[in-house]
């Protein structure tokens, strides 16, 4: 009689040097940082903190008021739009306590995928934003989710270097980029990484 235990089948996901289908809503850990999916009870704190003016003016996409349930339909929007096209947005939360530091995110264009980021004022200066962004690509490498691009804006510098620090170069492409928490455009400057 035969074992009724089957043997488990060799499946692409476990070959070596196979490429991962990126599992939906995957927490992402970094050696200080985990990136978890965002969650409705998230909208509390990204709605305020976003819509800070030192926040708000330096993206294209968060409205100078954020009131929570805005926040809300980001979130749901956002989890939507990984089901369906593979937007991966997360927290960006410390490790040790589970306090959330800010927002991060890789959305698909037409040449690749799309990093922004924004952190909390009270953790700046720490290196997180850095750190979430590339463990943020490392992860998207395994997928096969290359290759990235992201921009800043001209007042922003300091964007720039957390992107040098994360392992984007500089493509010489300048332009200009709306930004909502502005209500104006501005000038921004192109970053990109190799797959």
């Amino acid at each position: 009689m035969r074992d009724m235990q089957s043997e488990p089948e060799e499946t692409p996901e476990f070959e070596a040097g196979a490429v991962l289908k990126p599992a939906v809503f995957a927490e992402i850990r970094t050696p200080r940082l985990v990136l978890r999916p965002l969650e409705i009870d998230d909208a509390a704190w990204v709605g305020p903190e976003s819509a800070r003016p030192e926040i708000c003016r330096m993206t294209s996409r968060v409205p100078a008021k954020n009131p929570p349930l805005f926040a809300e339909g980001f979130i749901m929007i956002m989890r939507a739009r990984e089901q369906v096209r593979g937007d991966v947005v997360r927290a960006i939360c410390e490790a040790e306590t589970g306090s959330a530091v800010g927002v991060i995110g890789l959305h698909p264009h037409e040449a690749g995928w799309e990093l922004g980021y924004w952190i909390m004022p009270a953790a700046w200066g720490q290196g997180y934003a850095s750190e979430a962004a590339q463990g943020l690509c490392d992860w998207a490498r395994q997928h096969a989710m290359t290759p990235f691009t992201a921009s800043f804006f001209d007042d922003n510098p300091a964007s720039g270097r957390v992107l040098e620090k994360a392992g984007f170069a500089h493509t010489g492409e300048t332009g200009t980029a709306f930004s909502i928490g502005r209500m104006a455009s501005a000038p921004i400057r192109q970053m990109t990484m190799a797959g």
